[in-house]
C-alpha cells in the first residue's frame, strides 16, 4: 500500500512490499481533497509534495514522523522528509 488517508491524516508507505524498495508516484488522491506525489528509496520517503483543493489542515505520517501542515486553497507544499 502506497498511501492511506482517513480523518485528516495521510500516511505515506504504510505497508509497502520489500521488493518495492524504491519508486515514485504522482497525482495520488487522498481524502479531503489532496493530491499527493512522492518518491522513496530504501523504504523511506525522500521527496514529497501535496496540493490541497481547499483551505485545510492535514497530518502527514512518514518515516516514523508526524507533521501537521496548513494549506490555503490550491496551494502546493513541498515537504522536507529527511
Amino acid at each position: 500500500m502506497l498511501i492511506q488517508s482517513k480523518d485528516g491524516v495521510i500516511e505515506l508507505l504504510p505497508a509497502i512490499p520489500e521488493v518495492w524498495s524504491e519508486g515514485k508516484v504522482s497525482g495520488l488522491c487522498a481524502r479531503g481533497g489532496y493530491e499527493v506525489s512522492f518518491e522513496w528509496k530504501g523504504g523511506y520517503v525522500r521527496d514529497c509534495s501535496i496540493k490541497a483543493r481547499q483551505n485545510s489542515t492535514v497530518t502527514l505520517l512518514y518515516n516514523g514522523q508526524r507533521k501537521t501542515i496548513k494549506f490555503k486553497a490550491n496551494q502546493t507544499q513541498n515537504i522536507k522528509t529527511w
